[in-house]
């Protein structure tokens, strides 16, 4: 029986004012391809130059990290719209850089 493995991974570009989250079966290949695509325009991740890796988790099975995802997202949506109603947007929302 083939063991398998899915994450679920968080990542930013270099000023880190954009987050995108994703499902691979490898994280490795898959922020490699991140990198490779920062020049094009062929997705959200590659527009803004998303390729630091931030976070991820493990996964055996591909369902639970697909619903791990999409609570990720909502959450996130959730999280920026109150920063909205509260600071009339949500540039303050993003991680101050060091």
């Amino acid at each position: 029986m083939k063991h398998h493995q899915y994450f679920v991974y968080i990542v930013t570009n270099e000023v880190k004012k954009v987050l995108y989250t994703g499902i691979t079966n490898n994280l490795p290949q898959r922020i490699i391809e991140h990198y490779l695509n920062r020049d094009t325009q062929n997705s959200f991740a590659a527009k803004y130059k998303c390729h630091y890796l931030l976070y991820f988790e493990t996964f055996k099975y591909v369902d639970k990290a697909i619903k791990r995802e999409k609570e990720s997202r909502i959450n996130y949506i959730c999280k920026s719209r109150m920063a909205i109603f509260k600071y009339g947007h949500f540039g303050r929302m993003a991680p101050k850089s060091r």
